[in-house]
């Protein structure tokens, strides 16, 4: 439990996509370290497999379709380029990226559209909502 004021409602995760300051540390490091017998990374192994398989062989279409649904009425908020990185892991299955995709176009759309008709003031996503209706086409 929380006793404070919480950093008064300031972030606690700063993004570097987002004015974090650039700590100048690398994003990794390679181990050195000897282990025998010698090992390796198998670039082969498929780790979104299992989610593949959720998708087509346990999701019936009712339930692919709520998924589809639920993602992407929480990718909606975000800005565009951080939707099309979230898309892109989501291509596991094309299928699911795809709907994915289609759904946040709509709302991308919609939300441009809403902005237009309302008067209101252009936000930050205004041009790029344009540029995904352009590049889109809807």
């Amino acid at each position: 439990m929380c006793m404070t004021d919480n950093q008064g409602g300031v972030l606690n995760y700063y993004h570097n996509n987002f004015s974090a300051p650039d700590c100048g540390v690398p994003h990794f490091t390679e181990s050195k370290f000897r282990v025998c017998p010698d090992v390796g990374h198998n670039s082969s192994d498929d780790d979104n497999g299992r989610v593949r398989t959720f998708f087509t062989a346990v999701l019936n279409e009712a339930e692919r379709e709520r998924l589809c649904r639920n993602m992407a009425g929480h990718l909606k908020g975000p800005q565009l380029f951080i939707q099309k990185r979230m898309v892109q892991c989501l291509t596991v299955d094309q299928d699911y990226g795809s709907r994915v995709q289609a759904l946040l176009d709509k709302y991308n759309a919609k939300s441009h559209r809403e902005r237009c008709v309302s008067g209101g003031k252009a936000g930050p996503h205004t041009h790029q909502a344009v540029l995904a209706i352009l590049f889109y086409g809807k």
